[in-house]
């Protein structure tokens, strides 16, 4: 039986799919290497959903990835999972940047080794940082330098808490000096009108 992109679940799963591959830069044509399917095959199933179980199975383990962790990715939660970091988890990542950035990153469906790779470390130190975030339940660890998050795929910042003093200005800062010239990204500015009535 396929799965039908209809279907608001699988709508969620093809979505996770794809965020998955961009997270593991993984192209429609290397997937389709993986699993021995042409790349427009590729293309086709996952614009229509037309997974079957089996090739779900199949794109998941070429993907290295499980079904809780794609459903995680699209904001599909697979049990009691916090969207409120504690304040001690909050001090933490706050106090550090590294760490905060591997958090990031492994939340984000990256492996360890992907971390290492991205900010220009090796991976003891990333097994080290893991293992942080592992003891403040923030992640669990997993063979391979892989982990499962412990909270929720969206996180909501205290609204007085360290990350947010922390952070914020530095992103809102970074965001608005950005460019906005890569493929797909845009600076639009809307205008809202609000009529009030006398």
């Amino acid at each position: 039986m396929a799965i039908g992109i209809k279907n608001t679940m699988s709508m969620r799963i093809v979505n996770g799919l794809k965020l998955a591959m961009k997270a593991r830069r993984v192209t429609y044509g290397e997937l389709g290497r993986r699993i021995q399917l042409s790349e427009p095959s590729v293309k086709r199933i996952l614009s229509r959903g037309t997974l079957t179980i089996v090739r779900l199975d199949e794109i998941c383990t070429a993907l290295d990835i499980g079904l809780p962790e794609i459903l995680r990715l699209t904001g599909g939660q697979m049990g009691d999972s916090p969207d409120v970091l504690s304040l001690e988890q909050e001090r933490a990542l706050a106090e550090d940047p590294n760490l905060f950035a591997c958090f990031y990153l492994l939340a984000n469906g990256r492996s360890g080794r992907d971390v290492a790779r991205d900010v220009g470390t090796d991976e003891r130190t990333v097994r080290r940082w893991m293992a942080r975030l592992d003891d403040l339940h923030l992640i669990e660890m997993r063979p391979k330098l892989r982990a499962k998050t412990r909270v929720a795929s969206v996180v909501a910042w205290r609204t007085d808490g360290p990350l947010r003093r922390a952070y914020e200005s530095r992103i809102r800062r970074e965001f608005l000096d950005a460019a906005f010239d890569r493929h797909g990204e845009s600076l639009q500015f809307l205008g809202l009108f609000n009529v009030c009535e006398s």
